[in-house]
């Protein structure tokens, strides 16, 4: 909470951040992280324990933004940063999973089913 114009490097279970600004997170953490009251926040996943990379679920990337409601368009209080990708795609050992992730990280989206996509926001989400 309250924290301004640093880097903070951890491993956990779960990470919440209050009321901070400027603040860059390398973590590795077992679920998504969350926010509420920040701005310009950045997440990496990069930074870990030996004991961690035996589970590989690494969900620095799922970070929830408590006051930004809107499902359809991604927060601007925050950043992901990719991790380096070492495999070429599904073909070349990662999984479809690491695919999905990887256009999530990069602000690409996602389409699941056949409908068109949603530009903006319907009425029930605001």
């Amino acid at each position: 909470t309250d924290c301004h114009s640093t880097v903070v490097r951890c491993s956990c279970f779960q990470l919440r951040v209050h009321e901070s600004t400027g603040v860059e997170f390398r973590i590795w953490a077992r679920s998504g992280p969350i926010i509420e009251d920040c701005r310009d926040i950045t997440f990496a996943g990069d930074y870990c324990r030996a004991s961690e990379v035996v589970n590989r679920r690494n969900l620095f990337w799922d970070v929830k933004d408590f006051n930004w409601l809107r499902a359809l368009k991604k927060s601007p209080n925050f950043e992901v940063v990719p991790l380096p990708n070492e495999g070429g795609g599904a073909e070349e050992g990662t999984s479809k999973a690491d695919d999905v992730v990887t256009a999530v990280i990069s602000g690409e989206g996602v389409r699941m089913g056949g409908g068109d996509e949603i530009d903006e926001d319907s009425e029930d989400e605001l």
